[in-house]
């Protein structure tokens, strides 16, 4: 299980974004254990849960439609964002 740090780290990665600004674009998700990291220059978020699992959030969702599919189940594969597996 990822502690938050490493959830924040994960998502920080994940959507481009340098660590230390992720430290301040976070936000805990109600009911849960999962954070949504955000980026506020690039438009970006992503939902990670403890146990390392992500869901890219869509510009087109809100905040809470993009949780309830989180919760839901729905899930992006963490392979979809290695770009160099080409």
């Amino acid at each position: 299980m990822l502690n938050l740090d490493e959830q924040i780290k994960l998502g920080a990665q994940l959507i481009n974004i340098p660590y230390e600004l992720a430290k301040s674009q976070y936000r805990t998700i109600d009911n849960s254990t999962a954070i949504c990291v955000y980026s506020r220059e690039k438009g970006g978020a992503i939902i990670v849960g403890e146990d390392g699992e992500v869901m890219l959030c869509g510009s087109a969702c809100s905040f809470d439609e993009s949780v309830k599919q989180y919760k839901d189940g729905v899930r992006t594969p963490l392979e979809s964002f290695n770009e160099d597996d080409d």
